[in-house]
Protein backbone atom coordinates (compact mmCIF):
# COMPACT_ATOMS: atom_id res chain seq x y z
CA UNK A 1 0.00 0.00 0.00
CA UNK A 2 2.82 2.27 0.78
CA UNK A 3 4.54 2.19 -2.89
CA UNK A 4 0.99 2.71 -4.16
CA UNK A 5 0.68 5.86 -2.37
CA UNK A 6 3.67 6.75 -3.24
CA UNK A 7 2.18 7.45 -6.87
CA UNK A 8 -0.29 9.77 -5.85
CA UNK A 9 2.23 11.69 -3.81
CA UNK A 10 2.16 15.42 -5.00
CA UNK A 11 4.05 14.76 -8.57
CA UNK A 12 3.85 16.53 -12.21
CA UNK A 13 3.47 12.94 -13.72
CA UNK A 14 -0.06 12.27 -14.98
CA UNK A 15 0.63 8.60 -15.20
CA UNK A 16 1.68 8.02 -11.78
CA UNK A 17 -0.95 10.06 -10.51
CA UNK A 18 -3.85 7.94 -12.95
CA UNK A 19 -2.55 4.66 -12.15
CA UNK A 20 -1.93 4.87 -8.57
CA UNK A 21 -5.82 6.22 -8.25
CA UNK A 22 -6.84 3.12 -10.33
CA UNK A 23 -4.69 0.67 -8.17
CA UNK A 24 -6.54 1.94 -5.37
CA UNK A 25 -9.90 2.08 -6.99
CA UNK A 26 -9.48 -1.69 -7.57
CA UNK A 27 -8.37 -2.60 -4.38
CA UNK A 28 -11.11 -0.72 -2.72
CA UNK A 29 -13.34 -2.92 -4.59
CA UNK A 30 -12.69 -5.36 -1.69
CA UNK A 31 -14.02 -3.82 2.00
CA UNK A 32 -11.09 -5.62 3.76
CA UNK A 33 -8.73 -3.27 1.95
CA UNK A 34 -10.49 0.13 3.26
CA UNK A 35 -8.64 -0.44 6.64
CA UNK A 36 -5.14 -0.34 4.86
CA UNK A 37 -5.95 2.48 2.44
CA UNK A 38 -7.24 4.66 5.30
CA UNK A 39 -4.31 3.71 7.49
CA UNK A 40 -2.00 4.52 4.75
CA UNK A 41 -3.06 7.87 4.40
CA UNK A 42 -3.89 7.54 0.69
CA UNK A 43 -7.77 8.73 1.03
CA UNK A 44 -6.48 12.17 1.84
CA UNK A 45 -3.95 12.29 -0.97
CA UNK A 46 -6.56 10.92 -3.32
CA UNK A 47 -9.49 13.39 -2.79
CA UNK A 48 -7.00 16.30 -4.37
CA UNK A 49 -6.73 14.32 -7.68
CA UNK A 50 -10.45 15.27 -7.79
CA UNK A 51 -9.11 17.81 -8.90
CA UNK A 52 -6.89 17.06 -11.55
CA UNK A 53 -7.12 18.31 -15.24
CA UNK A 54 -6.80 14.76 -16.02
CA UNK A 55 -10.01 13.30 -17.23
CA UNK A 56 -8.56 9.33 -16.67
CA UNK A 57 -6.99 10.25 -13.28
CA UNK A 58 -11.06 11.47 -12.32
CA UNK A 59 -13.03 8.72 -13.20
CA UNK A 60 -10.27 6.38 -11.03
CA UNK A 61 -10.90 9.04 -8.03
CA UNK A 62 -14.74 8.77 -8.31
CA UNK A 63 -14.39 4.92 -8.52
CA UNK A 64 -12.83 4.69 -5.96
CA UNK A 65 -14.89 6.76 -3.50
CA UNK A 66 -18.08 4.62 -5.12
CA UNK A 67 -15.89 1.29 -3.58
CA UNK A 68 -15.42 3.43 -0.66
CA UNK A 69 -18.93 4.40 0.02
CA UNK A 70 -20.51 0.94 -0.23
CA UNK A 71 -19.20 0.11 3.27
CA UNK A 72 -20.56 2.58 5.84
CA UNK A 73 -17.93 1.91 8.54
CA UNK A 74 -15.98 4.46 6.25
CA UNK A 75 -18.73 7.20 6.23
CA UNK A 76 -17.66 9.01 9.36
CA UNK A 77 -14.07 8.97 8.06
CA UNK A 78 -14.86 10.79 5.01
CA UNK A 79 -17.11 13.24 6.64
CA UNK A 80 -14.26 14.09 8.64
CA UNK A 81 -12.41 14.39 5.65
CA UNK A 82 -14.76 16.71 3.69
CA UNK A 83 -15.22 13.91 0.93
CA UNK A 84 -18.16 15.88 0.22
CA UNK A 85 -16.17 19.04 -1.81
CA UNK A 86 -14.76 16.54 -4.35
CA UNK A 87 -17.88 14.70 -5.19
CA UNK A 88 -19.19 18.41 -6.16
CA UNK A 89 -16.07 18.99 -8.19
CA UNK A 90 -16.57 15.46 -9.81
CA UNK A 91 -20.33 16.24 -10.23
CA UNK A 92 -19.04 19.23 -12.56
CA UNK A 93 -17.13 17.52 -14.67
CA UNK A 94 -18.65 16.55 -18.16
CA UNK A 95 -17.36 13.04 -18.21
CA UNK A 96 -20.08 10.67 -18.19
CA UNK A 97 -18.15 8.42 -15.97
CA UNK A 98 -17.06 10.65 -13.87
CA UNK A 99 -20.15 11.56 -13.26
CA UNK A 100 -22.18 8.39 -12.81
CA UNK A 101 -19.47 6.67 -10.32
CA UNK A 102 -19.62 10.23 -8.09
CA UNK A 103 -23.42 10.03 -8.01
CA UNK A 104 -22.91 6.06 -6.79
CA UNK A 105 -20.61 7.43 -3.95
CA UNK A 106 -23.05 9.98 -3.23
CA UNK A 107 -26.43 7.52 -3.45
CA UNK A 108 -24.27 5.56 -1.07
CA UNK A 109 -23.07 8.74 1.26
CA UNK A 110 -25.98 9.99 2.10
CA UNK A 111 -27.92 7.28 3.76
CA UNK A 112 -26.05 9.15 6.83
CA UNK A 113 -27.94 11.86 8.03
CA UNK A 114 -24.71 14.27 8.22
CA UNK A 115 -23.15 13.18 4.80
CA UNK A 116 -27.10 14.84 3.15
CA UNK A 117 -26.11 17.91 5.20
CA UNK A 118 -22.52 18.66 4.28
CA UNK A 119 -23.34 17.44 0.68
CA UNK A 120 -25.92 20.22 0.52
CA UNK A 121 -24.02 22.63 2.48
CA UNK A 122 -20.43 22.10 -0.01
CA UNK A 123 -23.12 23.04 -2.79
CA UNK A 124 -23.87 20.30 -4.25
CA UNK A 125 -27.52 20.22 -5.19
CA UNK A 126 -26.88 22.21 -8.60
CA UNK A 127 -24.33 20.26 -9.93
CA UNK A 128 -26.76 16.76 -9.26
CA UNK A 129 -29.75 18.51 -10.76
CA UNK A 130 -27.93 19.72 -13.65
CA UNK A 131 -27.73 15.87 -14.24
CA UNK A 132 -31.45 15.55 -14.99
CA UNK A 133 -30.54 17.46 -18.69
CA UNK A 134 -28.26 14.69 -19.44
CA UNK A 135 -29.21 11.81 -22.06
CA UNK A 136 -28.11 8.60 -20.26
CA UNK A 137 -30.82 6.76 -18.75
CA UNK A 138 -28.59 5.14 -15.99
CA UNK A 139 -27.45 8.71 -15.27
CA UNK A 140 -30.55 10.47 -14.59
CA UNK A 141 -31.56 7.26 -12.45
CA UNK A 142 -28.42 7.23 -10.30
CA UNK A 143 -29.33 11.09 -9.88
CA UNK A 144 -32.95 10.08 -9.02
CA UNK A 145 -31.72 7.45 -6.52
CA UNK A 146 -29.25 9.94 -4.82
CA UNK A 147 -31.18 12.97 -4.42
CA UNK A 148 -34.08 10.75 -2.95
CA UNK A 149 -31.73 9.70 -0.08
CA UNK A 150 -30.66 13.53 0.01
CA UNK A 151 -34.15 14.53 0.57
CA UNK A 152 -34.72 12.77 3.30
CA UNK A 153 -34.00 14.92 6.21
CA UNK A 154 -35.89 17.65 6.64
CA UNK A 155 -33.12 20.76 6.32
CA UNK A 156 -32.79 19.51 2.30
CA UNK A 157 -36.58 19.54 1.71
CA UNK A 158 -36.82 23.02 1.74
CA UNK A 159 -33.15 23.62 -0.48
CA UNK A 160 -34.33 21.03 -3.39
CA UNK A 161 -37.02 23.01 -3.93
CA UNK A 162 -35.18 26.53 -3.49
CA UNK A 163 -32.64 25.26 -6.03
CA UNK A 164 -35.39 24.63 -8.73
CA UNK A 165 -35.55 21.32 -8.23
CA UNK A 166 -39.39 20.67 -8.34
CA UNK A 167 -39.20 21.72 -11.96
CA UNK A 168 -36.70 19.14 -12.80
CA UNK A 169 -38.68 16.49 -10.82
CA UNK A 170 -42.31 17.15 -12.43
CA UNK A 171 -40.14 16.25 -16.02
CA UNK A 172 -38.74 13.14 -14.50
CA UNK A 173 -41.32 12.14 -13.01
CA UNK A 174 -42.95 11.87 -16.39
CA UNK A 175 -39.87 9.95 -17.69
CA UNK A 176 -40.56 6.74 -19.82
CA UNK A 177 -38.17 4.76 -17.83
CA UNK A 178 -40.16 3.30 -14.68
CA UNK A 179 -37.15 3.14 -12.43
CA UNK A 180 -36.33 7.09 -12.86
CA UNK A 181 -40.05 8.06 -12.60
CA UNK A 182 -39.78 5.88 -9.49
CA UNK A 183 -37.64 7.09 -7.44
CA UNK A 184 -38.47 10.59 -8.36
CA UNK A 185 -42.20 10.09 -7.21
CA UNK A 186 -40.31 9.22 -3.87
CA UNK A 187 -38.66 12.50 -3.95
CA UNK A 188 -41.57 14.54 -4.86
CA UNK A 189 -43.57 12.24 -1.49
CA UNK A 190 -40.38 13.34 0.34
CA UNK A 191 -40.04 17.35 -0.22
CA UNK A 192 -44.38 17.38 0.43
CA UNK A 193 -43.77 15.83 3.70
CA UNK A 194 -42.33 19.45 4.82
CA UNK A 195 -44.80 22.24 5.28
CA UNK A 196 -42.85 25.05 3.94
CA UNK A 197 -43.30 22.82 0.39
CA UNK A 198 -47.19 22.77 0.69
Amino acid sequence: MRRIRKLIEPTEDISCKRFGSLAIANLAVCSSNHGPIFESGAIELLLRLAKSVDIETKRCVAFALHNIALCEGNHRSCEKLGVHQYLVTLLNSRDHDTNLQACLAVKYFCVSPRSRAQFVEYQGLPPILKLAKRESVELRREMAASLRNISISDQNKESIIREGGLEILSELCRSPDDEISHQTCGIIANLAEAAANQ
